[in-house]
């Protein structure tokens, strides 16, 4: 895994004022969001492999970054989020030690968008509305994450190559 960022500015929507935010709090404003769905709905299922249950715990979180812990029937590891010097939100998953996912995140308009490492989306650089290949819903119930865009995670991906993680129906 390389540590390239997208080749192109990522973006961090203030709901509130609707406008950008800085990077600095529209970085923190990611961790919060993310810490604070680890404390309160920590319970997440992997649709695409069977309803696989997955479960966060909240590690960290402050100005510079976020840590969440995961366990899914006895694998467990870190998801770290990190500012990154290129202005966007480094995301790295961790089990034993070893990065198994990694990507880089922004926030457009309510939602969560990730993209690989060194991404370079022609469509979005030229201002097209494509979805990225990584997705987490505003209200972060739910996840999408292309097997194309992320091989390593083709074993939990359904027939249409995308891994769907979101809350268990209540």
């Amino acid at each position: 895994m390389t540590d390239q960022p997208p080749r192109f500015a990522p973006e961090f929507f203030n709901s509130l004022s609707g406008g950008q935010e800085s990077f600095a709090d529209g970085a923190y404003g990611v961790a919060l969001d993310f810490d604070s769905t680890a404390r309160h709905d920590p319970d997440w299922v992997l649709e695409s492999v069977g309803d696989r249950p997955v479960r966060l715990t909240p590690i960290s979180c402050s100005r510079e970054g976020a840590r969440i812990g995961f366990d899914s029937l006895g694998v467990s590891g870190e998801i770290t989020l990190t500012p990154h010097e290129s202005g966007w939100v480094k995301v790295v998953a961790q089990i034993d030690g070893r990065a198994v996912f990694s990507a880089f995140a922004e926030q457009v308009w309510e939602e969560y968008e990730l993209y690989p490492d060194g991404w370079t989306d022609e469509a979005r650089a030229k201002g097209t509305d494509e979805d990225a290949p990584g997705r987490i819903g505003k209200r972060r119930s739910w996840m999408s994450l292309s097997a194309d865009a992320w091989p390593q995670l083709a074993p939990l991906a359904n027939d249409h190559g995308q891994v769907l993680a979101g809350l268990p129906e209540r």
